[in-house]
């Protein structure tokens, strides 16, 4: 929001000496230019006398050779000259001269003095109202509004706001408005933004019921607030109304959304949701205020709120939320809806989790045989990450999950997912991410889908991982099934300082030369081998299992 000051400026050339002063300083001026031009006209008289007299010694020269009346033709032609020189010195064209220098000179002097006050605010010639404004740079009311645009959102104090305002079921839409433009009047935009986001989430649930049964839901703002259940418009629609109450620019942006039910590479025909983007200090920003409320999980819907949606990051939302407007993408690139329906669903867990880029771009996987996928998500701070995969085979209408399939090898930036696929048919893959080390919970960051036309001549699996794993980057053997009584090689990297092979017998490798964990072992075990880290004195932790056959 911008508003003007008009300053009312009187008196404002106000000279600060006195006629008299002026005229003495005029004649002073005046004085010195017509001694210039007096200065001028002796040296050209000068001048004029030299070349005279040079020219009558060679006269003198020349009359002993000439005829008398050539002599007398040359005085004669010589005294014209000189007189009309003199004429040029004639008091009329001085005085004209005096005339347009002492006028030059007055007007001179006050384009300076007029200059002198415009430019230079501390002059004692200035008006006060003039030092006053420049003193303070810029009148109050702009300063005031800059405080307000400039000034950090502060959360803790706008959720305090939030809890002091009456709920949905204590008042009416006209009331609560009201109640919100009077406690916010001193907010700064992103501010108000924010308070109306937090009160509608929490006071606002997804009409889950209606949504299932395919009713019609009254999605004007007067009948969300009646029911206190909605679904996308009626959200969209109740946060400009009431944004709008406190003065901000907030529209309502139809789109195509990647939300509940979506699957892999399915194809948009008409917009399913609906959003909002505010203008704050000139800038647009996108705003759901319905999947910052909570999500559907099932049949059911779960509360949660996630601000995530409040001012959402334009190139992570373009991932879900495809405006049907392309100008509301507010991205530094453009992209088509055909991009949108080509890439995998990127849930906003990835983002969250500090996950940056993703590899391969296409949602759906086509493959010939069952060969080796490789999936690729890069992050920053690794090392404080971990992930996870999980692989389903399609069966009838339900995902089987199929163990085995994949297996996830850590790397300095980014985590390596292997997946192997021995029938044909169609398989889901999702991808888990968690922060802190793999101790917080794992959510799902990604999703594919891959078609694969022809079985596996040889079935292969890969060992099975288990939380934590991801501190050990096993090179070989990446394979299930280690046959009893063979001697197999096993290699590694990991920061760890001693890795432990429980076999029949317990080996504790250490980190070699090159900077890997490696030894070849002969399989003594019936059943299972695990690799793991010490987990006490006289324990270990198992990380990766292999299943033993004889």
């Amino acid at each position: 929001m911008g508003c003007t000051c008009t300053v009312e400026i009187k008196e404002f050339f106000k000279p600060n000496i006195n006629e008299k002063n002026q005229e003495e300083e005029i004649k002073i001026k005046v004085t010195e230019t017509i001694n210039d031009v007096k200065k001028e006209e002796e040296s050209e008289v000068i001048n004029e006398a030299k070349k005279e007299e040079e020219s009558e010694a060679i006269n003198k020269v020349k009359e002993k050779e000439e005829p008398e009346e050539i002599n007398d033709a040359k005085k004669k032609d010589q005294k014209d000259v000189i007189n009309n020189s003199k004429k040029e010195e004639e008091p009329e064209v001085i005085n004209d001269i005096k005339k347009k220098e002492k006028s030059e000179v007055i007007n001179d002097i006050k384009k300076k003095r007029k200059q002198e006050v415009i430019n230079d605010p501390k002059k004692e010639e200035e008006p006060e109202v003039i030092n006053d404004i420049k003193k303070n740079e810029e009148p109050k009311a702009i300063n005031d509004a800059k405080k307000k645009e400039d000034k950090p959102l502060n959360k803790k104090n706008c959720q305090t706001l939030v809890s002091s305002l009456p709920m949905r079921t204590k008042t009416n839409l006209p009331a609560l408005k009201n109640t919100m433009r009077s406690k916010t009047k001193d907010l700064s935009e992103k501010e108000k933004s924010y308070v109306v986001f937090k009160w509608e989430c929490d006071n606002i649930d997804y009409d889950v019921q209606s949504y299932f049964e395919g009713r019609d839901v009254d999605c004007t703002p007067e009948g969300v607030f009646k029911k206190g259940k909605t679904v996308c418009s009626g959200y969209s629609r109740l946060y400009k109304d009431i944004t709008s109450h406190l003065g901000l620019n907030v529209l309502c942006v139809n789109c195509y959304a990647k939300g509940f039910g979506y699957q892999p590479g399915e194809k948009f025909t008409e917009t399913d949701h609906e959003y909002n983007v505010v203008n704050i200090d000139g800038k647009w920003y996108a705003i759901d205020c319905t999947w910052g409320a909570g999500y559907v999980e099932g049949n059911s819907y779960v509360k949660k709120f996630d601000e995530f949606y409040f001012l959402a990051n334009p190139e992570f939302l373009i991932k879900t939320h495809f405006p049907e407007d392309e100008k509301w993408q507010l991205t530094k690139k453009r992209y088509t809806k055909a991009d949108f329906e080509r890439w995998p669903e990127v849930k906003d867990n990835f983002y969250k989790y500090g996950f940056t880029k993703f590899f391969p771009e296409e949602a759906v996987l086509n493959l010939k045989d069952a060969n080796n996928q490789k999936f690729i998500v890069w992050g920053n701070n690794i090392k404080q990450k971990d992930a996870l995969c999980n692989v389903s085979f399609l069966k009838g209408n339900n995902y089987v999950n199929q163990p085995s399939l994949s297996f996830v090898i850590p790397c300095e930036d980014r985590f390596e997912i292997n997946c192997r696929f021995n029938k044909k048919g169609t398989y889901l893959i999702q991808i888990y991410g968690s922060k802190n080390g793999g101790k917080s919970n794992y959510e799902e960051i990604i999703e594919y889908k891959v078609n694969v036309e022809n079985d596996a001549k040889k079935e292969l699996k890969f060992p099975h991982t288990y939380d934590g794993a991801h501190v050990i980057k096993l090179i070989e053997p990446l394979y299930n099934g280690l046959k009893s009584g063979k001697i197999v090689k096993f290699k590694m990297e990991s920061d760890l300082d001693t890795i432990i092979i429980m076999d029949t017998t317990w080996h504790y490798l250490k980190r070699n030369k090159e900077g890997f964990f490696e030894k070849e072992i002969k399989i003594r075990a019936r059943k299972n081998l695990l690799i793991g880290k010490g987990n006490g004195s006289k324990s270990a932790l198992g990380l990766i299992e292999y299943d033993v056959v004889s």
